[in-house]
């Protein structure tokens, strides 16, 4: 998980009231009310990461084999369990969506996707505060601002500690319920693999739902 991601987005997330958190519904998500104050242990991560099997995706003791399964992170999300699967874009503009997602112009999109990632602190800036919330407009791109914070933070962290631009296309998937639980357990599993090859010294995916 990239902690200095969760240091930038902490007070963002806890200036969100009650009735923001049950609006969170609609992106599946609303469970990190209660989430958001689980706390990791790198350590014990590490510790385990030692008895991770990377040719078969599971923890190895002794002659028992334990893996994380879509059944159990669906039941620690509680979000959509539709049919319809949030995948990875294919093709799609990045700067489209958000330019139509958060009403802005095609050059602030592109500005906010420089450099391979999305610029959160911006997003921070410009969202975070709650604004007239009689505008449902405003609290939707309130709302879709911080969902793509959210995956970031604690069920889609990238490798490499950077703000994936695929979010964008994911955080839409999710307004429209498509389920994201499958990408996510994917996502960690191949994040395991990485950590235990010594690739990378952070855990992707989701290492909150381990």
């Amino acid at each position: 998980m990239a902690n200095h991601l969760l240091a930038l987005i902490g007070p963002w997330l806890e200036a969100f009231v009650a009735s923001d958190w049950l609006s969170f519904r609609t992106h599946g998500i609303a469970v990190f009310r209660f989430l958001r104050n689980v706390r990791l242990r790198p350590k014990i991560l590490w510790s385990a990461v030692q008895f991770w099997d990377p040719d078969v995706h599971v923890f190895r003791f002794g002659d028992n084999e334990l893996c994380p399964t879509v059944e159990e992170f669906q039941a620690y999300l509680q979000g959509f369990t539709s049919s319809g699967i949030a995948v990875p874009p294919y093709r799609k503009s990045m700067s489209k969506l958000l330019k139509t997602s958060l009403n802005i112009t095609k050059s602030v999109a592109e500005s906010l996707l420089s450099g391979g990632q999305i610029s959160i602190m911006p997003l921070m800036e410009w969202y975070g505060p709650e604004g007239d919330t009689g505008d449902m407009a405003l609290q939707a791109r309130r709302r879709f601002a911080l969902v793509i914070s959210v995956l970031a933070a604690y069920l889609l962290v990238s490798p490499n500690g950077q703000v994936n631009p695929s979010l964008v296309s994911i955080v839409t998937q999710l307004g429209a319920q498509r389920n994201v639980v499958p990408l996510v357990l994917a996502e960690t599993l191949i994040g395991l693999d990485l950590a235990s090859i010594g690739q990378t010294m952070i855990f992707s995916g989701s290492p909150l739902l381990l």
